[in-house]
């Protein structure tokens, strides 16, 4: 039933973007959305609300392979070590979700490194 409501609904126009346009978001605001996106998926808490980050090396190499490195802000110590976790395994890991998705779907090898920092 709803279904049928939006075909009769449905106002014809011309299409806002070319078919093959997957996103208007730039490589930039991708890479920005899947590290917040794994931040919310990992972290507890306030935690990854009070972050901000910021892409601070974007490159891609002769092989095609793109290098990336995001700073991470947090407000407070206690954070930072949550952040981090025990040995750096939990940014490692944020890191390495992070980075297979970006491979997924830039279609290529992406090496993303996360730094986090105390903001003040």
């Amino acid at each position: 039933m709803q279904q049928r409501y939006l075909v009769v609904e449905a106002k014809a126009g011309p299409w806002h973007y070319h078919s093959e346009v997957l996103t208007d978001q730039t490589p930039e605001e991708v890479c920005a959305n899947i590290v917040r996106e794994k931040l919310l998926e990992n972290l507890r808490q306030e935690v990854p609300y009070t972050m901000t980050q910021s892409i601070e090396f974007w490159s891609e190499n002769e092989n095609g392979e793109l290098d990336i490195a995001v700073k991470l802000y947090v407000k407070k110590e206690a954070h930072m070590k949550m952040v981090i976790g025990t040995a750096g395994q939990m940014v490692a890991r944020i890191a390495r979700e992070a980075g297979q998705d970006m491979s997924n779907i830039f279609l290529r090898e992406v090496r993303l490194r996360l730094s986090v920092k105390l903001k003040n």
